[in-house]
């Protein structure tokens, strides 16, 4: 099943840092609230379905869920 990964973009310069949801806050979240936003369960996972708009509002209302910080360094576009 083609599915994309939803990552809160925490700065950009001089390198990139994003953060990804932590699954377990997620889980629990949509268990426990299964009307917070649209999502269905494919072996035994939970996948968002909602429309981007109402990801986007998930995203910056749950921002603190998102705790897997990590960084992607620049690459030089001078490749000899």
């Amino acid at each position: 099943m083609p599915i994309h990964t939803i990552y809160l973009v925490k700065n950009t310069d001089p390198n990139l840092e994003l953060a990804a949801i932590d699954y377990g806050w997620l889980d629990k979240l949509l268990t426990e609230n299964p009307d917070v936003i649209q999502f269905a369960t494919f072996q035994n996972r939970k996948l968002i379905t909602a429309p981007t708009k109402d990801v986007q509002a998930f995203v910056v209302k749950h921002s603190e869920a998102f705790t897997g910080d990590f960084k992607l360094d620049r690459v030089s576009d001078n490749i000899n």
